[in-house]
């Protein structure tokens, strides 16, 4: 299966998946031209994209343009790793079932931007990691793999973060490789 990873900022879930799937990964790509990912993805000799979302009048042609380079490069499933844009729904159906994301929370709970800040500001004692299938309801595709992560009671956004992001690598490459075997059975999610 030929994955692409599309980031927008450092790119640390994307290192962990290349070191999991280091044949499997085909394309980086990243909006963000100034991200320390990319930089660190074509010091690695990975094939990179920057499709820059700021050169493009709408959502819709930006994510065109993505579509266009994911078909180039014959992707069959589209990984977002700290990818900071909302797709559009075209974009989505284009892709049905074929994009995973990961987001910084026990799903359904905390949905979009500021998760973790929104766990710590609940009060409650428990928040987690959840791999998802992107549908056009914002981080309510089918959920692939989930884990909890205690909030303790110091706990403030560096920390908490720290360890949801531990978790983040360590569990995303689990589920790409279950959406990977799923597949190969014939199973869909």
């Amino acid at each position: 299966m030929r994955l692409a990873i599309l980031i927008s900022g450092t790119g640390s879930n994307m290192k962990s998946i290349v070191k999991h799937f280091p044949k499997e990964v085909k394309l980086i790509l990243t909006n963000n031209p100034n991200s320390k990912g990319i930089q660190w993805a074509i010091d690695n000799n990975y094939n990179s994209s920057i499709i820059n979302h700021k050169n493009y009048e709408n959502r819709l042609d930006f994510d065109k343009a993505v579509h266009e380079k994911l078909k180039q490069n014959n992707i069959d499933l589209v990984i977002l790793a700290g990818f900071m844009r909302i797709l559009t729904p075209e974009f989505v159906s284009r892709w049905k079932r074929k994009i995973l994301n990961i987001h910084p929370s026990y799903l359904p709970n905390f949905k979009g931007h500021n998760a973790i800040e929104m766990a710590l500001e609940s009060g409650i004692k428990q928040t987690g990691v959840t791999v998802h299938i992107v549908t056009p309801e914002l981080d309510s595709g089918p959920i692939i793999k989930q884990e909890r992560v205690d909030i303790l009671e110091n706990d403030d956004i560096i920390s908490l973060s720290d360890r949801i992001h531990k978790v983040e690598h360590r569990l995303y490459p689990k589920a790409i490789n279950s959406y990977m075997k799923s597949v190969e059975m014939g199973i869909i999610f």
